[in-house]
């Protein structure tokens, strides 16, 4: 932890010095919680977006926080957190949670020494965000997250105008995905207007051959020419033979 050892920093509140079974325990519950972390997609979700607008990417939640209570029941690490369950119910920016990550979990140096970590589980949720979103990674080619800096130091700037790198790459990439949208529109109206069309001229010729019988129909009342009935295969006298033979059975 901050290149202090367990005996030399609070674990979990515990003073300087603390039993080792109980720093023990404790590291052994933070490694169970960090397991399930990786499940943990409300965390990070913020930084994997680029926000095309002010805040567009607060959307990360603390695990230890109210919000994400359901979560840590859900894997079964809620009774790991206890009493310690911090105030951060609401969604955050990526600048605000890491900020929330180093007051709570941290060892500090001050003029007079440094103070001790307020909770080891803050402390390893830093330490895993910044892991995962560091220059040292691939994360948008190396430069790291800019929540990861200060506000306008080297890094945070250089991470800034990768950000914005990439934005740029996603706006051209949506212009892409529009312009192939909007031809494939064309193609499907064309498609449609043909079919109509096509149609049109079925049912025209539907029409035709309807108004052609109604046409013989009328000029065959006209000539009072009979209407033929259809007629039996068989004659009378057969039909009641058979007749008589089927109601034998």
């Amino acid at each position: 932890y901050d290149g202090y050892s367990s005996e030399e920093s609070y674990i979990g509140g515990a003073p300087v010095g603390a039993n080792k079974n109980d720093i023990n325990q404790n590291l052994a519950d933070v490694e169970k919680f960090m397991t399930a972390i990786e499940s943990c997609y409300p965390l990070t979700l913020g930084f994997d977006i680029v926000p095309y607008y002010k805040e567009a990417d607060k959307c990360c939640f603390c695990p230890c926080g109210g919000g994400l209570k359901k979560w840590r029941e859900s894997v079964g690490v809620d009774s790991l957190i206890g009493d310690r369950e911090c105030d951060l119910k609401k969604a955050n920016t990526p600048m605000s949670l890491m900020g929330h990550l180093r007051d709570i979990g941290g060892v500090k140096k001050e003029k007079k020494g440094f103070t001790p970590m307020g909770c080891e589980f803050h402390y390893a949720i830093r330490v895993y965000l910044e892991t995962l979103y560091s220059m040292n990674g691939d994360y948008r080619g190396g430069v790291g997250h800019k929540a990861l800096y200060q506000m306008n130091d080297d890094n945070y700037r250089r991470a800034v105008a990768a950000e914005l790198t990439l934005l740029k790459k996603e706006i051209q990439a949506g212009k892409k995905v529009i312009a192939e949208q909007e031809t494939e529109n064309w193609r499907l109206k064309s498609e449609r207007e043909k079919l109509e069309e096509d149609m049109a001229k079925i049912k025209k010729i539907n029409e035709h051959f309807y108004d052609k019988i109604s046409s013989l129909e009328k000029d065959r009342e006209k000539l009072k020419i009979e209407k033929k009935n259809p007629t039996s295969c068989l004659t009378d006298e057969q039909l009641q033979r058979y007749s008589k033979s089927w109601q034998r059975y």
